[in-house]
């Protein structure tokens, strides 16, 4: 997910860049497929955003993206409602302050909270390396780009809400890249994060849509090479 300021984008087309969409898509095919954390496919995504965002008069505009859905695995969420089921509407400003607090409980009472940093660390590494393979450039230039800033900030912060040391945390990085260059490379997961790219248009995008185009990507390809 990457919500800072990125390339640029004309407000004329009905569709933004196509490395921000491809950027964006990628994030989304992570969350689908790359994650088994007790969700059904067609609520992982709640929405991906994306619009221009206008500079100072006379610069160019760049456009923003982000996609929002279901941060916690479903244990961990169940886990969490349960304790704070008042003040849960208020989830965000809850799991910045409190859910690192929370982690040693989860743990404790046997939720594996191990599983859950890998897949979103997967989702959050799938952007970069669409955009890198769409780019035909090394996915080690993408991330030390702008435009990966947020997504690798996201890992780091994973890792100390799971109380990871910089070490622990940086050998799981290296693995869970190795993890996410192998998904966007199957062909089959490649032609998925085209389609939902293709899908994109500035404003709201819903999420249960993308979702189900990421899926009947899948099983078409699926289909057809059962057939061949």
């Amino acid at each position: 997910m990457n919500r800072k300021l990125r390339r640029d984008a004309r407000t004329r087309h009905k569709q933004p860049e196509e490395t921000i969409r491809i950027h964006e898509a990628g994030h989304c095919v992570g969350r689908v497929v790359g994650a088994n954390l007790g969700w059904r496919w067609d609520e992982v995504i709640e929405y991906t955003e994306i619009y221009p965002t206008p500079m100072r008069i006379g610069e160019s505009q760049e456009s923003q993206a982000a996609t929002f859905g279901k941060f916690l695995s479903k244990p961990m969420d169940d886990f969490w409602r349960a304790r704070v089921p008042d003040r849960f509407a208020d989830g965000a400003i809850l799991l910045q302050c409190e859910l690192a607090s929370k982690i040693p409980e989860m743990r404790a009472a046997g939720i594996d909270v191990d599983k859950w940093f890998t897949a979103k660390s997967i989702e959050a590494i799938c952007g970069p390396i669409a955009e890198a393979k769409f780019l035909g450039k090394p996915v080690a230039d993408v991330f030390d780009d702008y435009s990966s800033e947020a997504d690798l900030d996201d890992v780091r912060r994973l890792g100390d809400l799971c109380g990871k040391t910089l070490r622990e945390a940086a050998e799981a990085l290296a693995k869970n890249v190795g993890i996410a260059y192998k998904l966007i490379e199957r062909p089959e997961v490649w032609r998925a994060v085209q389609a939902v790219a293709q899908s994109f248009t500035y404003g709201r995008n819903d999420g249960r849509k993308t979702a189900m185009i990421i899926w009947e990507t899948l099983i078409a390809l699926h289909n057809l090479r059962s057939r061949s």
